[in-house]
């Protein structure tokens, strides 16, 4: 869906409000997800394991010229 809205978190709140699933994972514009075969099993197996509501990954910061294009 595209409309207008008051900014970020007015638009990542929408986005969780339809939301369907039981894990809502947020990736922004300028962000790369670089995983292995085993990434979404392991973060369903932490939800399952643990007792938690939210989780986050490591952060690798690069430059953009090391950026992958």
């Amino acid at each position: 869906m595209s409309e207008q809205d008051k900014g970020i978190y007015d638009a990542l709140n929408k986005g969780i409000r339809m939301a369907t699933g039981e894990i809502i994972g947020f990736l922004h514009s300028d962000d790369e997800l670089i995983f292995s075969k085993s990434t979404l099993f392991e973060i369903v197996e932490t939800f399952k394991k643990n007792d938690i509501d939210g989780l986050y990954g490591n952060l690798n910061y690069v430059h953009r010229k090391d950026s992958i294009e």
